[in-house]
């Protein structure tokens, strides 16, 4: 005996393997990874390292907010009634012991290209390090910063560490009004 069905609906649908609805299988092997494929999937890294910061920042009593695409900050926290914009960079790799992180705006092919950020886009910056699950923040203005695989250890150690040194460090630059 089979079950009718009723009108506009339909009967229960074999699920689609695992492998089907989860990661793309060129990623499945993150961080094993071509840098080709890295490449095809920037955007969904740098997903990546965005989420990993909010969960940092959830975990550590604070409600990171979304900032709209067309910010020059990713995030936006309160820390005390300071507004901390956040601006966040992932890398996947280290070059010659560092990871190199450089801080510009838009993407290479689109039309206005890549630039530096104007003075003020962001107050802290969150330099994630995605295969290694751990993120240095730095309120230093500088284009281009690193952090050498040296210190791997210590973020895992000490993670909040580097928030509240750029916490401080942004709150003596205001107050100094530079």
């Amino acid at each position: 005996m089979s079950q009718m069905l009723l009108p506009g609906l339909l009967p229960p649908v074999e699920p689609p393997p695992l492998r089907a609805v989860s990661a793309p299988t060129e990623m499945i092997d993150y961080p094993d990874i071509p840098g080709t494929i890295r490449a095809t999937h920037a955007k969904r890294i740098g997903a990546a390292g965005e989420r990993l910061t909010d969960s940092l920042l959830i975990r550590w009593g604070f409600h990171p907010l979304e900032a709209p695409e067309s910010e020059p900050y990713d995030r936006l926290l309160f820390v005390g009634d300071d507004p901390i914009k956040v601006q966040v960079k992932t890398v996947t790799h280290p070059r010659g012991g560092f990871f190199t992180f450089t801080l510009e705006q838009g993407y290479r092919r689109s039309p206005g290209g890549r630039h530096k950020y104007r003075h003020g886009a962001y107050d802290v910056a969150a330099l994630v390090i995605l295969p290694e699950n751990v993120i240095y923040f730095s309120a230093d203005p500088r284009r281009v910063q690193r952090v050498a695989t040296t210190e791997i250890a210590y973020l895992r150690r000490k993670p909040q560490a580097s928030f509240l040194d750029a916490i401080a460090a942004y709150r003596e630059r205001r107050a100094l009004g530079a």
